[in-house]
């Protein structure tokens, strides 16, 4: 499966889970209650004038979710407890009624933090005492159960033992002034027979309240938005090289939650995440912001700076041809439009404009009318009415294979004995016959346009490359251990490709797209590091392990499901990689002439530029 399909399976995945009337009715937490007591519905309190107490609880709540490591914490229902912790905040109206609220609200679960406490001291301990603490590389859910890399878990370990380990916070509590309220939690806690002291207890809704965890409801929503928010803020490693004002983007995500109409707060969620150019990021529930799954017979993709008509189903019509340029739709402007959506992308400034174009201009409800404005390689201009009854998914990904050829063969040789080996399609079981086709060839072309099936195919290869070690990109887990990314320690994380032999010494280059993305990068910056040029477009610029993310139970229940980046990874040079991809050594991109007449100019000018070099040596 190449990447096109990797990522865009992933997408759907979570943007297209089940949506049906009974999937959108309100996810409630069912409590017992005595039979002459009948649990409703919490109010609907307008919270639009009280969102610096809303942020404030948002910020608090999440931090001990996160850090505070007491059992009765652990053991609480966050969902619920945040969705009724924004009800009673949004009830207050002095600053006082807020700091008691919080008081209430916290006094079971964390018994150990302390609200405008004058006389808050930290905890202390001996080198033997044994503690309990959080041990964090990363966001891991607990609803994730998936091999990962990153780990989240509480360590009963000696205070010596935190003292000598990098990877723990040295920091005992932590403490904030948010304008409103002063808070002190503490980040290590004392244990006995397994359990933290004080232990606390886990949330218990009121007897009389039905708690509210679907996004459809204000609470839920603020709750949902809250985590999101706070998993982006706590364990994102990328805030030093992307400028954006996270803290505003919370302000925006509470205040939407109040609209009545969900689809303008996914709408808004979309836009606060694009905002990160992380271009692992999707997001999805029953409340999506695009629920259109239809499409037009025709799908466009970016060619040589113009929307080009790069594939068409059967039933299109005659009229319109692959390579044609679009120019308007329904009679706006294609760039105006394409620009209107790209800010709902989830996608860099690199990529916006693309996915934009690919996914979100041209979707619409079936049997929608489309009137479109082209222009032919003449010049002709002329208007064509289609109508949206094609699935999405599959023009999609039509378009992207037109653009980016899908892995055919993983080895075969071309002219003047030149060799063209698919890395993405390359697995471990395929390099001794590769390596021992290669000893024959005057020159190689290696492909790695399209997501990797195996993770040693390509480094096996790669291996026969270079007399030295090749080394990756650098990488970083972040370990974290209080709020706000206070206390990171970044942790490199090398990996390097040894030599084997026998090494291949012949010209060589390497194809990259602009939808090379994550392991397709990791491989290109070995490549980089082995002295292979790099030819094609500039890569979608992420690099990292993903991470999971869920609210209310997941996307299914009511709630969100979302992936985004965990681990920092940086050019070879230590630049920013995030947002900028591998610039190729030589720029060629597809051409309007190579898409109509079904040829990959990629290729073709990576033989020219290898029987170049056979010339000069």
């Amino acid at each position: 499966m190449n990447f096109n399909r990797v990522i865009v399976t992933i997408m759907f995945c979570f943007l297209m889970s089940c949506s049906s009337d009974k999937d959108k009715n309100e996810k409630s937490i069912v409590v017992k209650v005595p039979e002459d007591v009948i649990a409703k519905a919490l109010p609907i309190i307008d919270f639009t004038d009280n969102l610096d107490r809303i942020m404030t609880f948002a910020r608090i709540a999440t931090s001990v979710q996160f850090y505070y490591p007491g059992q009765g914490s652990y053991d609480t229902d966050w969902d619920a407890f945040i969705s009724y912790g924004m009800y009673e905040v949004a009830l207050t109206n002095t600053e006082q009624e807020f700091v008691e609220t919080m008081r209430t609200l916290f006094i079971d679960i964390a018994p150990g933090v302390a609200f405008n406490e004058n006389n808050y001291q930290a905890p202390t301990f001996k080198n033997e005492d044994i503690i309990i603490v959080w041990h964090q590389n990363g966001y891991r859910d607990r609803l994730d159960k998936e091999l990962n890399v990153y780990t989240s878990v509480r360590s009963i370990i000696t205070y010596g033992q935190l003292l000598a380990d990098a990877t723990y916070t040295k920091q005992t509590s932590y403490h904030i002034d948010y304008g409103n309220i002063i808070f002190d939690m503490p980040l290590v806690l004392a244990t006995e027979l397994s359990t933290s002291l004080p232990q606390g207890k886990s949330f218990s809704a009121p007897q009389e309240w039905l708690i509210p965890t679907s996004i459809e409801n204000p609470y839920g929503c603020l709750s949902s938005f809250s985590k999101v928010w706070a998993g982006i803020n706590n364990y994102w490693p990328y805030f030093d090289a992307v400028d954006v004002d996270w803290l505003q983007e919370l302000r925006v995500l509470m205040q939407v939650c109040a609209e009545p109409e969900r689809r303008l707060s996914m709408m808004t969620l979309s836009a606060s995440l694009t905002k990160l150019q992380d271009n692992h990021i999707n997001f999805g529930s029953n409340s999506n912001a695009f629920t259109e799954q239809f499409t037009i017979p025709v799908g466009f993709d970016w060619v040589e700076g113009m929307a080009i008509a790069v594939v068409k189903e059967d039933s299109a019509p005659d009229d319109i041809d692959v390579g044609d340029q679009l120019l308007t739709i329904d009679g706006q402007d294609v760039i105006s439009v394409v620009e209107e959506f790209a800010l709902y992308t989830q996608r860099s400034k690199l990529k916006r404009n693309h996915w934009s174009l690919l996914r979100y201009v041209l979707r619409r409800e079936e049997s929608t009318v489309v009137v479109l404005t082209l222009e032919k390689p003449s010049g002709q201009q002329y208007a064509i009415t289609l109508t949206a009854n094609s699935d999405l998914y599959d023009i999609l990904i039509s378009a992207l294979d037109a653009y980016v050829p899908p892995a055919t063969a993983q080895h075969k040789v071309l002219e003047n004995d030149i060799h063209y080996v698919d890395l993405s399609i390359s697995e471990e079981e395929h390099t001794e016959a590769t390596i021992s086709a290669l000893t024959t060839a005057s020159a190689i072309v290696f492909d790695f346009r399209n997501y990797p099936e195996s993770w040693f195919g390509w480094q096996n290869i790669l291996a026969h490359l270079s007399a030295n070690p090749i080394s990756s990109a650098p990488m970083y887990m972040h370990w974290t251990g209080a709020p706000d990314r206070y206390a990171v320690f970044k942790a490199h994380s090398p990996q390097s490709i040894m030599p084997r032999a026998p090494q291949i010494d012949v010209p060589v280059v390497v194809l990259a797209s602009r939808y090379s993305q994550s392991s397709n990068e990791h491989a290109l910056a070995y490549l980089q590091n082995a002295g292979v040029p790099i030819m094609g477009e500039a890569t979608s610029g992420i690099n990292g392990n993903i991470t999971f993310l869920f609210t209310g139970g997941g996307a299914s229940n009511g709630g969100i499901g979302m992936i985004f980046t965990g681990m920092e990874v940086r050019q070879n040079d230590g630049s920013a990689h995030i947002g900028v991809g591998i610039v190729p050594d030589i720029y060629v991109e597809q051409t309007r002439e190579a898409i109509i007449n079904g040829e990959d100019h990629q290729l073709n000018q990576a033989i020219k530029y290898l029987k170049a070099q056979l010339v000069v040596e």
